[in-house]
């Protein structure tokens, strides 16, 4: 083959190639996202410090600036655009006072100098909102209480001291969980209250501390999750249909259940057990558990909340504040914790 032909089949060559690629089916674009999602928690400063923060699709806002004192989130929500983050912001000399930032500004829901206070929870009923937490009073007791659009009502106990916890709109309805002073023998049990009112036990027995940390009400059916203690030093990690309490493991080694969603027909609770010598992110489908870790680092999981098909849980990884998206995680900050998950659609 002489050099002029060698050369004319290099062309063709290329042109073919050319005409391949440009009739090669396009790479497709990932679809945009249909949801925000948003997890709040708190991010550890130089100094060991915590300041509350919250991340929108990943993007972190801080909302506290006094790395000196420090302030933590526990709970988020969204309504009509604007984003509400519960939680509390210390005083100097470490006190801690209740507060909630809306989009960002911060509103102190205690005014009181040298007793604490602290916010848990958030729900919306109509244009109400409730803000759910404790403060001690005057007597060193804790005081359950909510506030409701900034004024608190102080939640009835069988004797002088109560906490709350969790918070959940269903209808006309506010159930506030959490936990009450039994006896005198200092027995704190599980606890809710419908709509205020007197408070019902739902697991109370003299030396048997229990308590609820998060509830959710799908029907007519309300589920709570939290712990019982028994006669052992290791909680029992136990959720609660209509009362009715399940214990999720034997009691044999440390585990914990922090958070509880009804998605369907499924029953999501995350939580963590002990793996490898180390605590371990996992939740519970219908009473089976998933681990969502090794057991190389410690890891715990919490909230959740449920999006086109996909569970969100949110939760804390080698102590770095994460979430897992149907077990696959991502991690939001170096130090931290992470406390609350919500999904808006767009």
């Amino acid at each position: 083959m002489n050099f002029k032909n060698y050369l004319s089949l290099i062309t063709i060559l290329l042109v073919a190639l050319v005409s391949c690629k440009k009739s090669s089916t396009p790479t497709p674009t990932p679809p945009k996202p249909t949801s925000d999602v948003y997890v709040a928690g708190s991010i550890a400063t130089a100094t060991g410090k915590s300041v509350a923060a919250y991340w929108k699709n990943g993007v972190v806002t801080k909302l506290g600036t006094d790395s000196v004192n420090g302030s933590y989130a526990r709970s988020i929500a969204v309504k009509n655009g604007d984003i509400y983050v519960v939680g509390l912001v210390n005083n100097p000399g470490n006190v801690g006072t209740a507060a909630y930032w809306k989009n960002g500004v911060l509103t102190k829901l205690d005014n009181s100098t040298g007793i604490n206070s602290e916010a848990y929870g958030i729900a919306f009923q109509g244009n109400d909102v409730y803000i759910i937490g404790y403060k001690i009073s005057d007597a060193g007791y804790l005081e359950g209480r909510y506030w409701k659009n900034g004024v608190p009502t102080i939640l009835p106990s069988a004797l002088s001291a109560s906490e709350a916890i969790a918070i959940k709109s269903d209808g006309t309805d506010i159930y506030i969980a959490g936990d009450t002073q039994y006896d005198k023998n200092n027995d704190w049990v599980a606890t809710y209250w419908k709509n205020g009112v007197s408070p019902t036990i739902v697991a109370g027995t003299a030396g048997k501390s229990s308590e609820i940390y998060s509830i959710d009400v799908s029907g007519i059916d309300v589920y709570m999750v939290g712990y019982t203690n028994g006669d052992i030093s290791v909680g029992i990690p136990t959720y609660w249909k209509n009362g009715v309490a399940t214990e999720l493991t034997d009691g044999s080694s440390p585990a914990g259940a922090y958070g509880i969603g009804v998605n369907g027909s499924d029953v999501i609770i995350g939580g963590n057990t002990t793996y490898n010598g180390h605590s371990v992110a996992t939740y519970w489908k219908n009473g089976t558990a998933v681990r969502l870790g090794d057991g190389s680092v410690d890891s715990y999981a919490g909230k959740m909340a449920f999006d086109n098909g996909d569970t969100y849980i949110v939760g804390t990884s080698n102590g770095s504040p994460v979430f897992w998206k149907n077990g696959a995680m991502t991690t939001l900050a170096k130090k931290g914790n992470g406390a609350d998950i919500v999904v808006v659609p767009k």
